[in-house]
């Protein structure tokens, strides 16, 4: 939606729903941690080092790609949904580095010049 240039981006809900974002590179880097100290099968949860609000993910994206976004209002899914990532933290040594930022810049880049129009 950004993009395409929508406008405003409508985003549903108030914005205010908390969630767990990761970058896939701590997440790929987390897998192989996890696999080399951890018998198999087991359940390890790997996510973000720390929870954001949607809200603040869209301000994020528009200090970097400027854009108008209009919230719905109301809550929408859970309020709150993020991992426990305290067994890959101890296990481990799990530790994602990346922060909302950097990850999302890193992500819209490589975004740009992956897409084909």
């Amino acid at each position: 939606k950004i993009r395409r240039g929508e406008d405003p981006v409508i985003i549903q809900g108030d914005g205010l729903a908390v969630r767990d974002f990761a970058y896939c590179g701590d997440i790929a880097k987390g897998i192989l941690q996890v696999l080399s100290v951890i018998p198999m099968p087991s359940l390890v949860n790997l996510g973000g080092n720390a929870p954001h609000t949607i809200k603040e993910v869209v301000d994020v994206l528009m200090s970097f790609y400027p854009f108008r976004a209009i919230y719905t209002g109301g809550q929408v899914g859970y309020s709150q949904r993020v991992l426990d990532i305290g067994k890959a933290r101890k296990s481990a040594n799990y530790n994602p580095q990346t922060t909302l930022e950097e990850g999302l810049r890193k992500t819209w880049r490589w975004y740009l010049e992956s897409i084909i129009d």
